[in-house]
């Protein structure tokens, strides 16, 4: 009987895995090599779906049962939006095969978090990035990707909600107006008096918003930037696409706020 050459790469697929995730350090390259070397990654993931021990992926797979709002992800479920990221991030440029890596397995686990988050009531699943965290370094354990790069990835599939939640923090602020100003949180960081003119508060609320962005800086960790979370928005953004594509060619305003808040506080190096 002719055995093809799919048949045997599946076969040496199963096996190989096996014998990574029972304890042994196998050359893996054969496996990261499609999904790092194409600009359609999202093709090698459909593949994995027949041919890797569903085990291995089944926080991947997870998402193919979470549901999102249309409001943010006209897209659907939550795998097809992680496979739109993936190939999002795939068309980038790099400065080395390693950052390639990182960003590629961070589109992948960036949403893993989401399988843990419940149903999403419209305004999305808050929290997903840091309940993702322990699934993602599981995942990556298991794929055998080195302990650096497994906690860079981490890091930004951690913080990777900053940069949008940052910026409508700042839109509601700024929607709520002069009443905020009876605050008792924010009354003694942007120092104006429910009295105080619109202007001053917003000058108020500028600096109050600087504040957290370098807050987000310290909080970063493993070498991992503010630029790298406003690198990685643009990915997650055009990864919110209904036409079975990364969105091209257009731009996102809020992430050019985050941009000019960051630059402003100095932390977008």
């Amino acid at each position: 009987m002719k055995i093809t050459a799919c048949c045997l790469w599946v076969f040496a697929s199963l096996f190989s895995l096996s014998v990574c995730v029972g304890g042994g350090e196998p050359d893996l390259s054969w496996f990261h090599d499609p999904l790092l070397e194409t600009t359609r990654p999202s093709e090698v993931v459909r593949r994995w779906e027949w041919t890797v021990d569903p085990f291995i992926l089944k926080d991947l797979f997870a998402l193919r049962d979470v549901s999102q709002s249309s409001k943010w992800h006209p897209e659907g479920e939550a795998y097809v939006h992680t496979l739109l990221v993936l190939d999002a991030a795939a068309q980038d440029q790099y400065q080395s095969c390693a950052e390639r890596l990182v960003f590629l397995y961070a589109a992948l686990c960036h949403d893993l978090g989401k399988a843990e988050c419940g149903v999403d009531d419209g305004n999305g699943l808050y929290g997903h990035g840091p309940r993702g965290v322990p699934l993602a370094r599981l995942l990556l354990s298991r794929l055998g990707i080195a302990r650096n790069h497994r906690e860079q990835i981490c890091e930004i599939v951690r913080y990777h909600m900053c940069p949008e939640k940052l910026v409508r923090k700042e839109l509601r602020l700024r929607e709520m107006g002069d009443d905020l100003a009876a605050d008792v949180t924010y009354r003694p960081v942007i120092h104006i008096t429910p009295e105080g003119s619109r202007m001053s508060y917003m000058r108020g609320l500028k600096e109050a918003m600087l504040v957290d962005y370098k807050e987000l800086a310290h909080s970063l960790n493993h070498g991992v930037t503010v630029a790298d979370l406003l690198r990685f928005a643009h990915f997650d953004f055009r990864g919110c696409s209904a036409t079975g594509e990364p969105l091209v060619d257009k731009t996102f305003p809020e992430l050019e706020h985050f941009r000019l808040r960051a630059q402003q506080a100095g932390v977008l190096k």
